[in-house]
């Protein structure tokens, strides 16, 4: 063989070795491919709010593997994720209502038929939970749904009902009933100064109520002519404005008798392992005309996000979180449900010692209100960091509850002409 033949000979060995190997490597690759493991991308804006979550998906879904983007829900925090080429999974909302800002930027995916392909029953969750997320999309979409909402209930220092011999309340009082309480407690007594009643927002008084903050079909806010907004406002000046009870502290801090607020039982219990404090709670107050009906106020949502190319693990993920596996540990912890079970329901805080003697059913005593059945991408627009100085105006008697929300207009008018300008650009 001469030399050329021979290097012919070489070439097609190596051409022939290449070859093989390239196959190898081709064939691990499927193999990768075929054992399915993928990563979801989960954005969020607490990622260790989520650890145990993660734990568990990964933990029944071994092939798949979750990663946490941080990102700030705002407007300003949707464009950094999408410019960096972060392309997510999974979207955590906090408060339903800012799902419009994802929908303006096309990351939401609308879910119904995803759970019709799983089989998951709707309705294992509360309606009124799923009326309100559905009520922010054009068309009823199901872009989110609802995984740990907020609870409110009325927290209350027993050592002040003792001292001045009331009665404690119950579950199923109406706001007149929580006010005149709020009366009797209010006083002065041996130097110190004793407050009835603290009510930490008007909105979510009236939010009992089915209260759309911007009209869906002209995008025009409609406060004043709002029934619950009247009726939460005029709650919470009538307890700022009982004589003594002007600027009433949360009820941890051993003054106040009875504090309106979120499900935040940590700071309570490490009080009373410090002071003492004899506390324990009942069901939030209702109106007359809408017995046990209490509002929706924020709480997170999960939703598959319209960028995934992993929807049903992505929706399989979710649906997991929200199995009754999952929810009776993370309520027996102490976490809220959204589930509408009441074998669930009643085990929150069942594994946390320190809840015992507490009347912990009170969280669950009402029903959700979903709200009206449509809402304008704009209802977010009623932004907390303008509501301060009106709320004060109206604590102190300077303007009326029909003044203040006329105000409320104005100003929201301004924030959805801008945010109109946004979506223009």
């Amino acid at each position: 063989m001469n030399r050329f033949s021979l290097n012919i000979c070489l070439s097609l060995i190596i051409l022939l070795i290449l070859g093989a190997c390239s196959k190898q490597e081709n064939a691990n690759s499927n193999k990768s491919e075929d054992n399915g493991d993928i990563t979801l991308i989960w954005s969020t804006d607490n990622p260790d709010r989520y650890n145990d979550a993660k734990e568990a998906i990964e933990e029944k879904f071994p092939h798949i593997k979750i990663e946490f983007h941080s990102i700030a829900q705002s407007r300003e925090g949707i464009e950094e994720m999408l410019a960096a080429q972060v392309h997510p999974d999974i979207i955590e909302v906090f408060n339903a209502s800012k799902v419009s800002l994802y929908m303006e930027s096309q990351l939401v995916y609308d879910m119904d038929e995803l759970v019709e392909g799983h089989g998951f029953d709707l309705e294992r969750i509360e309606p009124g939970l799923l009326s309100r997320i559905r009520s922010y999309a054009p068309n009823q979409e199901l872009y989110l749904l609802p995984y740990e909402p907020d609870l409110l209930a009325l927290f209350y220092n027993k050592g002040i009902f003792d001292l001045f011999g009331v009665e404690y309340p119950t579950d199923g009082m109406t706001w007149d009933e929580v006010l005149d309480l709020g009366r009797q407690l209010t006083r002065e007594y041996d130097g110190t100064q004793y407050y009835g009643l603290e009510i930490w927002n008007p909105f979510f008084v009236g939010e009992a109520y089915d209260i759309t903050y911007v009209d869906p079909e002209t995008d025009e806010p409609i406060f004043a002519d709002s029934q619950g907004l009247k009726a939460g406002f005029e709650v919470y000046r009538d307890m700022r404005q009982i004589p003594g009870n002007e600027a009433p502290p949360w009820v941890l801090e051993g003054q106040t008798a009875i504090s309106a607020r979120f499900k935040d039982v940590g700071p309570l219990l490490r009080v009373e392992e410090e002071t003492g404090l004899d506390w324990d709670l009942v069901s939030w107050p209702t109106f007359e005309d809408r017995p046990e009906i209490a509002p929706v106020q924020g709480g997170s949502a999960l939703g598959v996000a319209a960028t995934s190319e992993h929807k049903d693990e992505a929706f399989e993920a979710i649906a997991y979180l929200l199995s009754d596996e999952y929810q009776t540990e993370q309520v027996r912890l102490g976490l809220s449900t959204p589930l509408a079970n009441e074998e669930i329901q009643n085990q929150i805080y069942a594994d946390e010692p320190r809840m015992a003697d507490k009347n912990t059913g009170a969280f669950f005593y009402n029903s959700y209100n979903g709200g009206p059945e449509q809402r304008s991408i704009y209802d977010y627009a009623l932004d907390g960091s303008f509501r301060g100085d009106l709320i004060e105006e109206l604590a102190n008697g300077n303007r009326s509850v029909s003044e203040i929300l006329r105000e409320y207009e104005e100003r929201v008018r301004e924030v959805i002409e801008e945010q109109k300008g946004w979506l223009e650009n």
